[in-house]
């Protein structure tokens, strides 16, 4: 039976390179943090990025407290956008980043006003996304190179880890991103203790048994249900799938609503939505 085993400086290195990599390819795009300069000293791999102030996503949202909404809308539409771009890009250099969430995304100070306006804003800081040090090469098909296992962000991690769906690919940032999105919008119309209580709510709600098994409390956003085997495509075995969570769905249309009570657009958009919906069953 063959294999490679590595040891943990095998992949710090491995790391290393693979971040440094990745940033050489993103180095002139505004929304990602650029890499300053790297070096080995000794046994010991460094990376230099520009320090940001206002700490990771999680750091803001627990500082920054009682935002009133309607006041700070425009500055989050803008850094949702930013996040977006900054993603785009990377897809488009046919890289997975694999790790997007909160923590990844870091909070700096506008140095130049540019098309950040902080003025009308309580909150004075623009977002960018970070560490690519687990990100991984896609084909052209957007699929991932080697796609028997690899190392990915866990709780916003999409369904397709868990379920095999025919393989693992850039939409899988691009779901890790909703998840972001989502906890998002709920820090800034429902506060920061909400946004916690939600974590909680999410890991209360688990997986289906898996045989001699006890199901793993996680806070992901979709859990993995049983399919009979009068209802899978091979009716002669029992199979699973993966659902969005009760309490995501929920969280989603809170917010949905929210959100469209405070901007006139997003509530016409939405009845649209779902007059059309009403309309033509089943064609979203």
């Amino acid at each position: 039976m063959g294999g490679t085993s590595y040891s943990p400086a095998h992949e710090v290195e491995e790391n290393f390179n693979v971040e440094l990599v990745a940033n050489r390819q993103l180095r002139s795009h505004r929304w990602t943090v650029p890499l300053l300069h790297a070096f080995k000293h000794r046994q010991t791999f460094h990376m230099i990025f520009p320090w940001a102030d206002g700490g990771n996503m999680v750091n803001m949202w627990a500082t920054i407290k009682n935002v009133q909404p309607e006041a700070a809308l425009d500055w989050f539409w803008t850094q949702c956008v930013y996040l977006a771009e900054a993603v785009a890009a990377t897809h488009a250099c046919r890289m997975l980043h694999a790790d997007i969430k909160p923590e990844n995304v870091l909070c700096f100070t506008p140095k130049d006003g540019g098309e950040m306006a902080t003025a009308h804003s309580p909150i004075p800081f623009e977002v960018r996304l970070a560490d690519f040090g687990i990100s991984t090469q896609v084909d052209g098909l957007g699929l991932m190179v080697g796609n028997d296992w690899f190392r990915h962000t866990r709780t916003q991690r999409p369904p397709e880890i868990d379920v095999n769906m025919g393989g693992v690919g850039l939409p899988a940032d691009v779901w890790s991103l909703g998840c972001v999105y989502l906890d998002f919008a709920t820090w800034l119309l429902l506060g920061n203790p909400r946004l916690l209580s939600f974590a909680e709510r999410r890991i209360d709600e688990l997986n289906d048994p898996d045989g001699e098994y006890p199901p793993i409390e996680e806070d992901t956003y979709f859990k993995v249900v049983d399919i009979p085997p009068e209802q899978s495509v091979n009716r002669c075995h029992e199979a699973t799938k993966a659902v969005v969570k009760d309490s995501v769905s929920e969280v989603r249309s809170r917010i949905k609503w929210d959100l469209a009570l405070i901007d006139s657009r997003i509530y016409d958009s939405l009845l649209r939505i779902e007059a059309w919906v009403v309309a033509f069953p089943g064609s979203l």
